[in-house]
Formats: C-alpha cells, sequence, structure tokens
C-alpha cells in the first residue's frame, strides 16, 4: 500500500442505500471502505492487462524480466532491494544502485511490474507480473 504522504483521496457521490448495503458487505468481510476500494480498483488494473506477456524488446529489459520471473518463481512477490542487488549480479553493465532506475522503472511503466509501499512507508515490494 502506498505511504499516506503519497496518496490521494477520491470523492464519490452514490446513493444512500448503496453506500449502506456496501458498508455492510465491507463489515462482514472484514475490511474497511477504503481498502474495498482500493483492493477493487487494483483487482480491476490487474482483470485488464494482458494474460500473456511478450518479452520486452530491449534486450537488459528482457533479461531483466526474466530473471525477476526466476527469482520469483514464475511471477510473484519481492522486495525491491533485492530485486535491484539480484538484476545486479545478472547483468554485468548493471549495478545495484542503478538496477532500479535503468530495469525496474521501465519495466512498471510496461506493466510488467506493480510497485507496492508498506503502510508505514519503509519497504517497497515489486509485483512481478506473468
Amino acid at each position: 500500500m502506498e505511504s499516506p504522504d503519497r496518496t490521494q483521496r477520491v470523492t464519490v457521490r452514490v446513493p444512500e442505500n448503496l453506500l449502506d448495503e456496501y458498508d455492510d458487505v465491507c463489515d462482514d468481510r472484514g475490511v474497511s471502505r477504503s481498502e474495498a476500494i482500493r483492493n477493487h480498483m487494483q483487482q480491476t488494473i490487474e482483470d485488464c492487462e494482458m494474460t500473456t506477456r511478450q518479452m520486452p524488446a530491449d534486450d537488459d529489459l528482457s533479461t531483466a524480466y526474466r530473471a525477476l520471473l526466476r527469482i520469483t518463481k514464475g511471477g510473484g512477490w519481492v522486495q525491491r532491494d533485492r530485486a535491484c542487488g539480484y538484476l545486479a549480479q545478472q547483468l554485468p553493465d548493471i549495478d545495484k544502485s542503478n538496477a532500479y532506475g535503468l530495469l525496474i522503472k521501465p519495466l512498471r511503466q510496461m506493466g510488467y511490474l506493480r510497485q507496492q509501499v508498506s503502510d508505514d512507508g519503509r519497504h517497497i515490494s515489486l509485483k512481478v507480473r506473468a
């Protein structure tokens, strides 16, 4: 989840009965309204993504994406710091300090990765999308 200082407030008007029913569902599931809406937004994004990904055209990005798939055993979560270190080991011209800017950031922008920041803002994880 994003840290509070890097989030935006979203306001929406809905019929009162819809809101009441939604809150009841959230209560039954043990989640807050905000958490449920964030989860729904993320699921909507993931549902719209390609089901089969093609490898990036750039050789370094393709190598990096394959390496991230390996470290996550076919897709999943990895700490960003660990991913940067692993990529630095896999690509000879990349070091840990520039792995984010040269590899991870472009892969995120192209939809191969998703980044999540812990609530306290201290931990950054990457979701490698298979």
